[in-house]
C-alpha cells in the first residue's frame, strides 16, 4: 500500500517537471520570435528613414538647382522655346493634314479649283489669272435656298421644291447662234420664259449691232405666248456709252410686251484686246449702274448676268444690292452665295425645235 503511494507521488512529480519544462521552452519561443520582429521592424524602419532622407535630399538639390541655376528671364528664354518647338510639332502636323487632303482630293479627279474651295470655305476661290481668295461678305443679302431643293427632271431642267411645290420656272436664252427655232416645239417641252439676245457692242471698235435673230426670235416666243426679256452684251467704256446701250435696247423693244427684265450682260471676255479689258472696277460698276437706271426709268426691270469671275473680280457687289442678279455658273451645287433670280446652270441643254446646245435657266422672277 505505501509502495502504491510512494510510486504515485513519483510518477505525479515527473509530470510536474515534464510540463514545467514545455512551458519554458514556449516562453523562450515566444520571446525569441518577439525580439526578430522587433529586429526586423527597426530595420525597415532604419531603411524608410534612410530612403526619405535620400528623397528629400534629392528634392532639396532639385530645388536648389531651378532656384539657383535659372533667372527669371532664362526661364521665360525656356518658355518660349519649348511654345516654339510645339508650334513647329503641330505646323508639322497641320501642313501633312493638308497635303494628305489636297492628295487624296484630286486623286478622286476633282480639280485645283474643287479642292481651294473646301480648304477655304469663308472664301470664294475664283480663278482669273491665277486664284483670288475673296471673303464672303454678311453686308451683302444672301440667296434664301437650300440646294438640296433643287431638282432635275427627267428632261434634265432643275427644279425648286419647297413645301412639296415646285416654286421655280424653266426658261432658256437664245441668240442667232441656235439659228432657226421652233418656238411652237419649245413650248411644248414645258419652258415658261425666254431671254433673248437683243445686241452687242464690239469688243474693239465699239460699234453696236443688233443680233441678226432678233425679231425673228421675239416675235415668235411672244407668238407662243412665252414669257419673254432681253439682254445686251456690253462693252461700254463709260457712263455715257452704257446710256448709248440702254437706249438702243429701249428703242428695239419699244413695239413688244417685254415682261421679263432687260439685261446687261456684263461677259467676261478673255480676249485682251477686248476694248473693255483696262475698265477699272469701279469704272465698270458705274457703267452697269448708268444702264440699269435708264432701264428703270423708262419703267423695265433691270438685271444684271455674269459669272464668278465677272461678279467677284469684275464689279463691285457692294453698289450693286439694288438691282437683281442672274449669274451663271455651270454646275448643280451652285457655289455663288448672294442673291440671285435667275440661274443659268448649263450651256448643254437641249430642247425640242432648236438645233444644238442651247442654256438652261431656273428663274424666281415674278413679272
Amino acid at each position: 500500500m505505501a509502495k502504491t503511494i510512494r510510486r504515485k507521488n513519483e510518477g505525479k512529480r515527473k509530470r510536474n517537471k515534464y510540463g514545467l519544462l514545455l512551458h519554458m521552452i514556449f516562453l523562450a519561443s515566444a520571446t525569441l520570435l518577439a525580439i526578430i520582429l522587433c529586429i526586423l521592424s527597426t530595420v525597415e524602419y532604419l531603411q524608410l528613414k534612410k530612403n526619405n532622407r535620400q528623397l528629400s535630399q534629392e528634392v532639396t538639390q532639385l530645388t536648389d538647382e531651378l532656384d539657383h541655376s535659372y533667372s527669371e528671364e532664362q526661364m521665360q528664354e525656356l518658355v518660349s522655346e519649348a511654345k516654339q518647338e510645339q508650334a513647329v510639332t503641330s505646323l508639322t502636323e497641320g501642313k501633312k493634314l493638308i497635303l494628305d487632303y489636297i492628295q487624296n482630293h484630286l486623286s478622286t479627279g476633282s480639280t485645283v479649283l474643287d479642292t481651294l474651295k473646301a480648304l477655304y470655305p469663308d472664301d470664294l476661290v475664283v480663278a482669273d489669272k491665277g486664284y483670288h481668295f475673296i471673303p464672303i461678305s454678311d453686308e451683302l443679302a444672301h440667296h434664301p435656298f437650300n440646294l438640296n431643293q433643287f431638282i432635275a427632271d427627267e428632261d434634265g431642267y432643275l427644279q425648286y421644291h419647297e413645301n412639296g411645290q415646285i416654286i421655280s420656272k424653266k426658261g432658256i436664252d437664245v441668240s442667232r447662234y441656235q439659228e432657226k427655232i421652233d418656238w411652237k416645239k419649245v413650248v411644248k417641252t414645258g419652258i415658261e420664259y425666254v431671254f433673248i439676245r437683243s445686241g452687242v457692242r464690239g469688243y474693239t471698235k465699239g460699234e453696236i449691232k443688233e443680233d441678226d435673230r432678233f425679231v425673228e426670235n421675239i416675235e415668235g416666243a411672244l407668238e407662243a405666248d412665252l414669257d419673254v426679256g432681253v439682254y445686251f452684251v456690253t462693252q461700254a467704256m463709260d457712263e455715257e456709252e452704257a446710256i448709248e446701250e440702254a437706249e438702243f435696247v429701249l428703242d428695239q423693244i419699244a413695239d413688244y410686251e417685254v415682261t421679263y427684265p432687260i439685261v446687261l450682260d456684263v461677259e467676261d471676255i478673255e480676249n485682251g484686246e477686248a476694248r473693255s479689258a483696262s475698265l477699272t472696277m469701279d469704272e465698270r460698276t458705274k457703267c452697269i449702274i448708268a444702264f440699269c437706271d435708264t432701264i428703270r426709268e423708262a419703267g423695265y426691270e433691270p438685271m444684271i448676268y455674269g459669272n464668278m469671275k465677272s461678279f467677284m473680280r469684275r464689279m463691285n457687289l457692294e453698289e450693286l444690292e439694288d438691282y437683281k442678279k442672274w449669274i451663271a455658273y455651270y454646275d448643280t451645287n451652285l457655289y455663288f452665295p448672294y442673291a440671285f433670280d435667275v440661274w443659268q446652270y448649263t450651256d448643254q441643254g437641249k430642247a425640242d425645235g432648236i438645233k444644238g446646245n442651247v442654256d438652261y435657266n431656273i428663274s424666281f422672277y415674278e413679272p
